[in-house]
């Protein structure tokens, strides 16, 4: 299962919002293993600061 932090959340959100779908993401599909997050489509610009709230939040949330 891969997905689906949405682009428009990456874009325009606060890293907190993004900080908190990624760990909702997460906590539904992660259990188990084999859940890659990812975005939800090609991204040609994008905020550096949510891109590493995302990157942050696999490593805080994301541990098998």
């Amino acid at each position: 299962i891969q997905g689906n932090v949405p682009l428009s959340l990456l874009q325009a959100g606060t890293p907190e919002d993004v900080s908190a779908d990624c760990r909702r993401l997460l906590e539904v599909a992660a259990p188990g293993g084999g859940f890659l997050l990812d975005t939800g489509a090609a991204m040609h610009q994008g905020n550096d600061v949510n891109l590493r709230a995302m990157m942050q939040s696999v490593h805080q949330f994301g541990v098998y």
